[in-house]
């Protein structure tokens, strides 16, 4: 069989139809490998992108304080350590000369002759002024005001956070209210569990008896509520009869807010409330809580809250209860951090 050239195509001079198809198929080839290849990235991507590893991670909505360390070791608010104890040089009394230094030589001296031996003379006590013992470094403790806003006013408190290697680390808010003083432990280091609203507990303590004949004349309008409509809530609580106003009853805990309000407003001061004259005295009332880590939700939940000591009244020990579960309080770890709570009326 003899085989015969191709003849050239007349689309391209010089090269045979077959190697132009060949060369077609190539280019074909080739193309398909850019699509399919392209493709593939594209699904890649949006693989990444739909199970969110590709998108920023936003740290404004953390429940806990957020400590940024810049490149050159600078931290953004964070807590300064406490000085170390001093170390003081100690000084010999005046009287006493100091050794001198050893000199150095180049050869070894000769051993003195022989002596007999003498008897060994008493050496003379020098008294050296005692000092007292250092304390020994304990670990730094921090301190940083903080401002807690309620529904009706603001108050001043201090979180100070503290803790040694041997034991747990906890963190103290400590609030003054109306002559009335109150501390919040936490048993966890700072930003990890802690308080983002408290809620003045003197709101809800049992209201005065009497007041003055004249304190609803004091009252004044407030946005959205008129002078008229703040008497009748006074008027709804207190009883007129004798030349004073008198409680009527017991007030229910979620109307002693608004009553409180409208008498600091009046010119009442809250820090002489008749109910710390009551005899004997109420004693300070502490609470023992436990804020559990987070849920789904992503909301902490303050659980197993007990009291552990009575203020030796009913009626206080159920108001400060009821303010405490109003406040909000976080938890940034994994377990159930404890606290305590204690109100003192000073």
């Amino acid at each position: 069989m003899t085989l015969r050239p191709t003849a050239p195509s007349p689309l391209s001079p010089g090269l045979s139809a077959r190697e132009i198809f060949l060369r077609a198929a190539d280019r074909k080839r080739g193309l398909e490998s850019w699509i399919v290849s392209l493709a593939f990235f594209g699904l890649l991507v949006a693989a990444l992108f739909v199970f969110g590893l590709l998108r920023p991670t936003v740290f404004d909505r953390l429940p806990s304080t957020v400590y940024v360390t810049l490149e050159d070791g600078a931290t953004v608010e964070a807590a300064s350590p406490a000085p170390g104890p001093e170390i003081q040089a100690v000084t010999p009394p005046p009287g006493v000369a100091e050794p001198p230094a050893p000199k150095a030589s180049a050869l070894p001296s000769p051993p003195p002759p022989l002596s007999p031996p003498e008897k060994p003379r008493a050496t003379p006590k020098v008294s050296v002024p005692s000092r007292e013992a250092t304390p020994p470094p304990t670990a730094a403790t921090t301190v940083r005001p903080t401002t807690e806003t309620s529904s009706s006013q603001t108050f001043s408190s201090t979180a100070v956070t503290s803790g040694s290697p041997a034991a747990t680390p906890n963190q103290t808010y400590r609030t003054s209210e109306k002559g009335n003083s109150a501390d919040t432990v936490f048993g966890a280091e700072a930003g990890k569990a802690g308080r983002n609203l408290y809620v003045p507990v003197y709101l809800f303590l049992p209201l005065p008896l009497v007041v003055d004949e004249s304190l609803p004349d004091k009252l004044r309008d407030l946005p959205g509520f008129s002078t008229a409509e703040r008497r009748r809530v006074f008027m709804k609580f207190y009883a007129r009869g004798e030349g004073l106003w008198r409680i009527s009853g017991n007030v229910p805990l979620a109307n002693r807010e608004e009553l409180w309000t409208l008498l600091e407003d009046a010119g009442y001061d809250a820090s002489t409330a008749d109910f710390k004259s009551r005899n004997p005295r109420p004693k300070a009332v502490t609470l023992r809580f436990t804020v559990a880590a987070a849920d789904g939700s992503g909301k902490p939940r303050l659980d197993k809250l007990e009291l552990v000591s009575s203020s030796g009244y009913g009626d206080i020990d159920e108001a400060v209860d009821y303010a405490f579960r109003k406040g909000s309080y976080f938890n940034a770890t994994r377990e159930a951090v404890t606290g305590s709570f204690t109100y003192r009326f000073d």
